[in-house]
């Protein structure tokens, strides 16, 4: 074991040594970030708390992500989901677009001028701020029921224009839809986004149609809209956000989140979000509402970040079951410059 771990440095010291060479000649740029998270959660719900109260690994899982530049205006992004608590899953949805895998992401981005292209496995632009957060970084006691049940890491492609300074972007958008099973099923999502920054606040929304569950020889609409619109403002260490969708299979939705830091190693992110979901002739309406407590104890470093986090929910796998969740955990960020 100790002569493979010294060979793998070896080979790793030479790879480092020969790609930073290269990308002083060429100009590419490459990190990889390996990204171990602990999770030790509790659940406890208002009903039968004796009999249905659970402790867990929750969200332990370990990522990596790799991301940089190859030649003059090609980018790259791979984000990869190794471990879980149930890792047989991961590898048991390779192939389902209705489900999460070992890939999160891969994707290639071209950028001539104004106009941009991305292809690979993407996440669908739905515009809404918890859409943006990583899953390495969110808590999903604290996150919609649409966040929960929707799969947004679809295969496809997108095209758009960003202007020069960045501040805006539009595009069009085509990836497999959720609907369907396997990626292959035949089944499409359709979406079109922008956005604008401003220079303490940023607006985005988006229009997605995706196919849905029905089959082409049944009858009802095969397509289920989507239409979202969220914001952001900035203002001394707090960034207060809104996000508003509204789906056709009549699900509404709204979140209010806010993001703050009180220094260099301590934050905070607050939470609260309403749902209003249709299930056959009637409707459930679905709460949640968190905060998680961020602390950074390296000094000068935001690499380990130790996690304290307590939730109030009352819709789970589509039932009602209130209750509230507790969470404490760690998770690791570390960078290696590959090229």
């Amino acid at each position: 074991m100790k002569k493979t771990v010294l060979l793998i440095s070896a080979l790793l010291s030479c790879c480092l040594a020969y790609s930073q060479e290269a990308s002083v000649e060429s100009g590419n740029h490459g990190e990889l970030t390996i990204i171990p998270r602990v999770d030790f959660d509790a659940y406890v719900p208002f009903q039968n708390p004796r009999e249905y109260a659970s402790v867990d690994f929750g969200t332990t899982s370990l990522y990596t992500l790799f991301e940089g530049d190859f030649a003059d205006h090609f980018s790259f992004s791979v984000c990869n989901h190794w471990l879980s608590t149930t890792p047989g899953d991961l590898y048991k949805n390779t192939f389902h677009s209705d489900e999460c895998n070992w890939l999160d992401w891969a994707t290639i981005t071209g950028q001539f001028g104004n106009f941009f292209f991305t292809a690979g496995k993407d996440i669908i632009a739905l515009a809404t701020n918890e859409n943006e957060a990583n899953d390495y970084d969110s808590h999903y006691q604290m996150n919609t029921y649409l966040w929960n049940a929707l799969q947004t890491y679809q295969w496809g492609g997108r095209v758009g224009w960003i202007s020069s300074d960045e501040s805006s972007q539009a595009g069009f958008q085509f990836t497999t839809s959720p609907a369907g099973e396997m990626f292959y099923s035949g089944k499409f999502a359709y979406t079109a986004f922008g956005g604008h920054d401003f220079e303490n606040a940023s607006v985005k929304a988006s229009v997605t149609f995706m196919r849905n569950f029905l089959e082409r020889d049944e009858v009802g609409d095969k397509f289920t809209r989507m239409y979202a619109i969220s914001g952001k403002y900035r203002f001394a260490d707090f960034t207060p956000g809104l996000d508003v969708f509204y789906m056709s299979t009549r699900h509404f939705g709204c979140s209010l989140t806010c993001e703050a830091d009180f220094n260099d190693h301590l934050g905070i992110l607050g939470k609260v979000s309403y749902e209003r979901i249709a299930n056959m002739n009637r409707f459930n309406d679905a709460l949640a509402a968190g905060a998680s407590l961020y602390w950074y104890p390296l000094k000068g470093s935001r690499d380990l970040r130790i996690h304290g986090m307590a939730a109030y929910g009352n819709y789970s796998d589509g039932s009602y079951d209130p209750g509230v969740s507790f969470s404490i955990g760690a998770t690791y960020f570390f960078n290696i410059t590959v090229f």
